[in-house]
């Protein structure tokens, strides 16, 4: 049977900042928002629009139920080459 588990996006979106090594900041341009509306996803008091969250999945090169929390223990996130790398 595969195990789904679950964490909170505002974590995952710290995380994959962190492994990348960038700041709130770079981020925020990205999306096009400031950083401290940014800085408002990785607390968990606000989330991200749709598009938003499109934009982070092909950024950080993982698939949106990546983002939503969801990946399964069996398997292996295989993130793939990304150009922005």
């Amino acid at each position: 049977m595969v195990r789904v588990m679950r964490r909170a996006l505002s974590e995952i979106l710290k995380e994959l900042r962190k492994e990348k090594g960038i700041n709130q900041t770079k981020i925020a341009e990205l999306l096009n928002i400031s950083q401290r509306t940014y800085s408002m996803y990785e607390c968990g008091t606000t989330e991200p629009n749709m598009d938003s969250l499109l934009v982070l999945s092909k950024y950080y090169c993982v698939p949106l139920d990546y983002l939503f929390g969801q990946y399964y223990k069996t398997e292996q996130i295989q993130r793939k080459k990304c150009v922005n790398e």
